[in-house]
């Protein structure tokens, strides 16, 4: 009977670990990189006010704004960089939920994020093509976060002027 009640236990412990080590793989959170200071909720997760991810799934960058200037609108993202590179231009973009304050979500294709490198400026755009936001962007940063390099890239200081990161 001992046997059987050990047999059992170790069965059951080992559904258990199975079960937590899917559960943690399903929910397992990308590499981000995050910047821009403490962003309008700041109840998400992480509360920078502008985070890329890598997306495995669709193979894409998708940058979330957390603003107040954005709460209402964005429709594109542009990605300008300093060194007279091409800028780029979101896919889509949308609101990650109905809530006033979520950020809204813009992709990028991965492909043209390492074309771009050094420093450049991010321009969040509203319906009308109007200029909501603008802040500096490191590209060398997101790019290492693509090639998965060493643990995700901590960004306070790495070299962008006036304070930001």
């Amino acid at each position: 009977m001992k046997v059987i009640y050990e047999r059992m236990i170790l069965k059951t412990a080992g559904v258990l670990l199975l079960c937590w080590g899917l559960a943690v793989s399903a929910f397992a959170v990308p590499f981000r990189v995050g910047w821009g200071g403490p962003g309008y909720d700041d109840t998400a997760n992480p509360p920078d006010r502008f985070v890329a991810y890598l997306d495995p799934s669709r193979k894409v960058i998708q940058i979330s704004v957390n603003t107040y200037e954005t709460s209402k609108e964005v429709s594109l993202i542009r990605l300008v960089p300093f060194q007279g590179q091409q800028e780029i231009k979101s896919d889509t973009c949308r609101k990650t939920s109905r809530h006033l304050k979520s950020p809204w979500e813009c992709s990028f294709l991965v492909s043209d994020i390492k074309k771009l490198s050094d420093l450049g400026m991010i321009i969040v755009e509203n319906e009308i093509g109007q200029n909501i936001l603008t802040d500096d962007i490191d590209f060398d940063q997101i790019n290492l976060m693509i090639m998965g390099e060493g643990q995700q890239p901590d960004l306070q200081g790495e070299g962008i002027p006036d304070g930001h990161y």
